[in-house]
Order: structure tokens, then C-alpha cells, then sequence
């Protein structure tokens, strides 16, 4: 109620599923997005051009800084296939919500007011 959004994106993998199915019954309207290892590379350039092309500035915080500067990719040697994800033992949740802020806005229409 307070910041009004006007589209909500979430990831229903795993914990998100729950979660946005009582947004639901609590009458909020979030769109489910489902994060794959096919969704995954193109969510994540997608931000990396973004915040390459300076087309999207952030609130400055130490802990979205240091994920964004610990992602990492990886090539398999054998299949030549990308994956992206925080080092082990870190956490990337700030990292895949600026990701889908990036996609709500460049694929739903909506622009969010205020980025954590």
C-alpha cells in the first residue's frame, strides 16, 4: 500500500511460490516470473547492459555493491553454456531483484519508483 507499484514481479522457484500465493490472497497482483537455466543468462545480461549503458542508477548500498561486484560467471569448457550465481557461501537476492526490475520495466511497461 505504501509504494504503490504498479506491476510486482516475483520469482516462484522454490520459497517464492508460497510467498506469492498469499500476496494473492491478500489481493496483491504479482506477476510469477520463473527463474531457469535458460531465463537465468538472459535476465542477467540484460542488467549487466543496463547498468553498462548507466540506463539504470540504484540507491548506493554496501551489501547490493557487494553482490553485484562478487557475481560470477561461469563457461563450461564442454558445452560452452554460461551460468551465473554468487560465489558459494553468498547471497545473490539483491542481484536477481534489481535483474527483475530490469526485465519488469523493459518487458511489462512499468518502471519502478524507488530501487533498493
Amino acid at each position: 500500500d505504501k509504494w504503490k507499484p504498479e506491476v510486482t514481479l516475483a520469482e516462484k522457484n522454490a520459497i517464492g511460490e508460497p510467498n506469492i500465493e498469499l500476496l494473492w490472497e491478500d489481493g496483491i497482483d504479482v506477476t510469477p516470473w520463473n527463474m531457469t537455466a535458460s531465463s537465468k543468462p538472459g535476465l542477467i545480461r540484460s542488467l549487466a547492459t543496463a547498468l553498462e549503458r548507466e540506463e539504470w542508477k540504484f540507491i548506493d548500498d554496501k551489501q547490493a555493491t557487494f553482490e553485484l561486484e562478487a557475481y560470477e560467471q561461469k563457461t563450461n569448457r564442454n558445452t560452452g553454456r554460461s551460468t551465473y550465481s554468487a560465489p558459494k557461501g553468498a547471497h545473490d537476492d539483491i542481484v536477481i531483484a534489481r535483474a527483475l526490475m530490469v526485465y519488469a520495466e523493459a518487458n511489462l511497461g512499468h518502471a519502478p519508483v524507488y530501487i533498493t
